[in-house]
């Protein structure tokens, strides 16, 4: 019953939050707020009861597996500043730096506790602040977890002590009828807490406020304490999510590595006004050699690429215990962040993951915990600030599916946004070539990889259900599940080609200005000998009137390592768009008015 409730109530709230993206009029928007608020309320309640009916029948397994105190502390720190980051109620976060860093327990029902309590200070506070305090508790038992969570708010009656935890149970109903909640939140918290071998505790004074506590024991693995935790960084800059810089770090320096050049692209982008410098590869090889070379604060890598992988290309980083990024944080970049990831990516030595596609306001936090503080500088509060919208018009790939406003925060900016659209227009219908080539050739491995990175760009471009099919064909690829491969795969290169060609078609999309490609020229090798030009347009000419696209495109991703004379800059372009349309006869004609303007 749960299932068949909780889907219609996904649907409306999905359908609802396209209401609050997309549109302007503010009473409509007040509407679709009021229904967000409603919907939520809904599913909390449904998930309430779902979890003690499991709590009833006996079903809840209690999983106990390491992980990390200081994530735990994150995750739950960063879930509770975005929920209410409206609310005028101060969030105070103490933790015991002598903490050990790792621990063995149930972290997600933890998580949960932690958060049913959170949620229920914050409904029942209306002035002053919710502290959460983390702490140790060492007895003959061993190490105790200790979780408070104190809040100013209106505080319980001693008679109602002893209904506290009942199931179904709310107090002071005509007081607080404006106050949504189901009356489980808190039974389901003893419950939890008890079934881990823990005890909850409850202090308070009506009128002035309410703290709880639960004590659960759990098992150290690692007893270096987790030190100061990075929370109090992040309160210097509590205007993450604004759309203008937080901070700028000029003196710090981070390597992103991924194999989908758009990724890079938009990591540097996002970064560009903090001002730190970013190095970009796009395989372990190149990670392991810039890495050899340069000290870095914080390396990004990517967990899935061809050759070598993020958790071998971490190995070779680590190995050498001399080495200068021996010590350096690597964070992995993933587009399968599930649940039981984090202990997963910290189990194969990577110190935290960051979610594919990636977002600005969790890059920026990530790079916060993580580099050293005398490195960080808070920006000017006047600088950054983003202009206004440029006024394309994304009708068209709206109409294709496309989350345009997810994809331009993904993006951090419309222009950014524009350039990823471009990009990832250009490398579409290579995509569905190569596709089908690794098809052909039993490939799986290579098939597997490619959608992977299809999944991520598309996700970051806000095309969600392309890059949820790209998922499933990708878990079809690594089970080698050909007849899911083939069943699917003919739709999803169709979805593949008509959306790049809905981007490429989308009014205002500008094509590459001449400074553009003049500026992209500089810096290139230079031209061993201009007979190398003619060979490379007479194998364009013959690739062409073969409809050969691919060697076309290998002719000139070749010429692309050189200067070319800046006559011909625009021609080449023009070239390599018209090739990857099929557009032969212009390819035709431009090669003609190369040879007739320029080389002859």
């Amino acid at each position: 019953m749960s299932h068949e409730i909780r889907t219609p109530i996904n649907a409306i709230l999905g359908m609802n939050e396209m209401i609050l993206r997309e549109c302007d009029d503010p009473t409509i928007l007040s509407y679709a707020r009021d229904i967000e608020s409603a919907g939520r309320s809904l599913v909390s309640l449904i998930n309430d009861i779902l979890d003690f009916s499991k709590i009833e029948a006996g079903s809840i397994d209690i999983s106990n597996a390491a992980y990390s105190v200081s994530g735990l502390i994150s995750d739950v720190c960063n879930m509770l500043r975005v929920r209410y980051a409206s609310s005028s109620i101060g969030f105070i976060v103490k933790v015991d730096p002598t903490l050990p860093k790792r621990v063995i327990g149930d972290e997600m029902r933890i998580r949960q506790v932690m958060i049913n309590l959170l949620n229920n200070a914050f409904k029942y506070t209306n002035d002053g602040s919710v502290t959460l305090s983390v702490k140790r508790d060492d007895n003959a038992k061993g190490f105790i977890l200790v979780i408070e969570v104190t809040d100013t708010g209106i505080g319980i009656k001693e008679e109602d002590m002893d209904k506290l935890f009942g199931t179904f149970v709310r107090l002071e109903l005509e007081r607080n009828k404006s106050i949504e909640g189901s009356g489980l939140g808190l039974a389901i918290t003893k419950n939890l807490v008890e079934r881990m071998g823990g005890e909850v505790s409850v202090k308070s004074t009506y009128g002035k406020g309410s703290t709880f506590k639960i004590a659960i024991p759990q098992k150290v693995v690692d007893n270096d304490f987790i030190g100061e935790f990075s929370e109090d960084k992040k309160d210097e800059f509590p205007a993450l999510k604004q759309k203008r810089d937080s901070f700028v770090a000029k003196d710090a320096s981070i390597l992103v590595v991924d194999d989908t050049p758009i990724n890079l692209k938009v990591i540097s982008r996002l970064l560009r006004h903090t001002q730190i410098n970013v190095d970009t590869c796009k395989s372990g090889k190149e990670a392991i050699e810039l890495s050899a070379g340069k000290k870095y604060d914080i390396i990004f890598l990517d967990y899935r690429m061809p050759e070598m992988d993020g958790v071998e290309t971490l190995k070779e980083i680590k190995k050498d215990t001399q080495g200068i990024n021996h010590d350096t944080p690597v964070i992995v970049l993933t587009a399968n962040a599930l649940s039981g990831a984090r202990e997963r990516f910290l189990a194969d030595g990577f110190d935290d993951y960051l979610s594919k596609p990636v977002e600005a306001a969790f890059l920026e936090e990530m790079i916060l915990e993580y580099l050293p503080a005398e490195k960080v500088d808070a920006a000017d509060a006047d600088a950054g600030v983003q202009g206004a919208s440029s006024g394309y018009d994304f009708h068209e790939i709206r109409r294709a599916g496309v989350d345009t406003k997810a994809g331009k925060d993904n993006c951090g900016s419309e222009e950014d946004y524009i350039e990823a659209l471009r990009d990832y227009a250009s490398s579409g219908l290579k995509d569905v070539y190569a596709l089908r080539e690794y098809l052909d050739n039993g490939d799986f491995e290579n098939f597997t990889i490619r959608v992977h990175s299809i999944k991520s760009i598309s996700r970051m471009i806000g095309a969600y259900d392309i890059g949820n099919v790209a998922e499933r064909l990708e878990n079809a690829g690594e089970e080698r599940d050909e007849e899911y491969i083939l069943d699917r795969i003919p739709a999803f290169l169709v979805d593949l080609v008509s959306l790049s060609e809905a981007i490429v078609k989308m009014a205002g999309l500008p094509e590459k200005s001449a400074e553009e490609i003049i500026d992209e020229n500089e810096g290139k090798n230079e031209l061993p000998d201009m007979s190398v030009l003619d060979e490379a347009f007479a194998a364009i000419r013959e690739f062409a009137d073969n409809a050969d696209q691919d060697n076309v495109a290998f002719v000139l991703d070749t010429l692309s390592d050189y200067r070319l004379p800046p006559d011909i800059l625009k021609n080449v372009e023009n070239i390599r768009k018209f090739a990857e349309d099929f557009k032969w006869e212009e390819v035709s004609n431009e090669l003609d008015r190369i040879h007739k303007d320029i080389i002859v």
